[in-house]
């Protein structure tokens, strides 16, 4: 068991981690449980061996005599005095798969080396069990008597089972490890299918990370289907371990789609209806010959020469997406249950991120479509001025963001231009934003000076905001005189907003000081006013904080950068 001592979310792959250290452990101790076991039986037979367990024999081959001792009587079940005393009589109690064999060495031995070993089964007389002894004999040669041999026997069934589960053990513990290795294998792979699926959010790009994933240490061929806007099934992307390959799995989808989706295999969109794999672990000759409509059709399907396949369904939040098909053509592999389960696993995976990227595009197109709501479609043309804006989003997120500008006609050859910023990113400010936008709109109507209109705006802040949310802004109003030699008279008001810059033709540029304090903090905010004229070629920039507060490491861009870059745009 692991924990955290801080809150925090348990992933997949932490839970894969842990169970596949879990895995490792068990095996451990399971191997150490085999080993204390294996000693144990040792130990016994060690004892059994030290207290007498041997029997002896001798055999008289020449005259076919034997002698069993009483505890090899006991190995054989056979009570005293009951042993016939002839090798036919000791035979009989040899297992019979293993009589002749027996026989066999007894004679190789008079003929060869003299000496005897031999691992066979008897039949116990009083029993009838059967069991496993050991036989070791030498020929004696003694005077007249040259076929005479003698040894031991020994009841080795304990010792045989030992044996037998400890080859039994060790198969078992090495397919445990072949299956681990597989495990961890499939686990490292699913984690880097994770990794491709969430390097993006494009869902086009995640969906072609499927097939280029599977083809082709999983597949010969993979194609993945969605479901478009009216519900049918469309390819979205596909990929083989060679064109030909491509070719002949796309040709075959289209024979089936012609002849309406019936017969084949499998279907996708049964699969998709009811979120249920298909899997066909080894697909037969005949299967395909029953699959082909015609001649063509059946020619084709065996130059494809499909093996295996696995169609799985693309699920996401109990939403059916689509599925994902993979098919081995190729001779010497096939699909089992456990490729069945991978991939149903990296089926869920990818319709997650997929998903997740959908999710993102939609929430993104919200985003952009409120944003652009919240500025002017246009700027107005305007005769003696020229006007521009321009609106970039300096972080690559999808939150809606709380700057905004508008310029508006409030008198006879008069115009209102505002820039600001609301604080905070998301719906709260998008709120605040439009409140501010027409709360500006509204006081022009009512006031002709900068300061009254913040005020206005600042009021109706105070009045629908319960909360700690406030704004910044610079307000021009600017007039257009009726002669075209006159200047242009600007009225500037900032409040808490970062200070206008007038650029003179000339190439001069400065702040202009009419700093305040911001809406939405006090019911009277103290405000001023600042008054200029703008000559031919004279400029007014309005900006945010983004501008000033850009960085470069640690270093802010500032007021001091703006002065001078607009000093180089005279």
């Amino acid at each position: 068991a692991v924990y955290s001592d801080v809150a925090r979310t348990w992933t997949d792959d932490d839970v894969h981690y842990v169970q596949s250290m879990a895995n490792t452990v068990g095996l451990a101790i399971a191997r150490q449980g085999v080993e204390h076991q294996l000693r144990d039986s040792s130990a016994t037979l060690d004892l059994s061996l030290a207290a007498g367990g041997l029997g002896a024999w001798s055999w008289d081959v020449a005259e076919d005599r034997m002698v069993l001792s009483a505890s090899a009587h006991r190995i054989h079940g056979m009570a005293d005095g009951a042993f016939a005393g002839t090798g036919e009589a000791f035979l009989e109690r040899v297992h019979p798969e293993d009589r002749l064999a027996v026989r066999g060495k007894v004679f190789e031995v008079l003929q060869t080396t003299g000496e005897h070993h031999d691992v066979y089964r008897i039949v116990r007389a009083d029993t009838g069990d059967v069991r496993w002894v050991e036989s070791w004999g030498r020929l004696v040669d003694a005077p007249g008597n040259p076929d005479r041999l003698v040894g031991v026997v020994s009841d080795i069934t304990d010792r045989r089972q030992v044996d037998e589960l400890r080859e039994a053990l060790l198969e078992r513990e090495q397919r445990a490890r072949a299956e681990a290795e597989q495990a961890r294998e499939r686990l490292g792979m699913l984690a880097e299918a994770s990794a491709r699926f969430s390097a993006s959010l494009d869902p086009a790009v995640i969906v072609a990370s499927l097939p280029e994933f599977c083809v082709p240490r999983l597949a010969d061929g993979c194609v993945v289907d969605l479901f478009d806007d009216e519900g049918a099934l469309v390819e979205a992307a596909a990929a083989a371990v060679d064109d030909p390959t491509l070719a002949d799995m796309r040709e075959l989808r289209r024979r089936r789609a012609a002849l309406g989706g019936v017969g084949g295999l499998w279907s996708e969109l049964e699969v998709a209806r009811t979120a249920t794999s298909a899997f066909q672990p080894l697909i037969t000759p005949e299967r395909l010959r029953a699959a082909a409509s015609d001649d063509d059709h059946l020619a084709l399907i065996e130059r494809f020469g499909l093996r295996s396949s696995i169609v799985a369904p693309l699920v996401a939040r109990d939403r059916v997406m689509g599925v994902v098909t993979v098919v081995i053509n190729r001779p010497g592999r096939h699909y089992g249950e456990d490729h069945l389960t991978f991939v149903e696993e990296l089926a869920a995976r990818a319709a997650l991120a997929l998903d997740n990227g959908r999710l993102f595009e939609s929430r993104n197109r919200v985003a952009r479509s409120l944003q652009a709501a919240l500025l002017p479609p246009a700027l107005p043309q305007i005769d003696r001025l020229g006007l521009a804006a321009r609106y970039r989003v300096a972080e690559g997120d999808i939150e809606i963001g709380g700057d905004f500008y508008d310029v508006m006609e409030v008198g006879k050859r008069a115009w209102g231009v505002v820039v600001g910023d609301v604080c905070g990113r998301g719906p709260d400010a998008a709120a605040l934003t439009g409140l501010v936008r027409h709360s500006v709109r509204t006081a022009v109507v009512r006031e002709q000076a900068p300061s009254r209109v913040l005020a206005l705006t600042n009021d109706a802040v105070l009045d629908q905001i319960d909360d700690d949310r406030f704004c910044t802004a610079a307000y021009l109003r600017v007039q257009v005189g009726d002669r075209v030699e006159a200047p242009v008279r600007v009225t500037a008001s900032s409040a808490g907003h970062p200070r206008p810059a007038v650029l003179r033709a000339d190439g001069r540029a400065e702040l202009i000081e009419c700093g305040g304090l911001l809406l939405g903090v006090v019911a009277a905010p103290t405000l001023v006013e600042v008054e200029l004229e703008l000559e031919p070629g004279d400029a007014i920039v309005l900006y945010t904080d983004g501008v000033t507060e850009a960085r470069r490491g640690h270093d802010l861009f500032g007021e001091d950068r703006v002065v001078a870059s607009l000093e180089a745009l005279a």
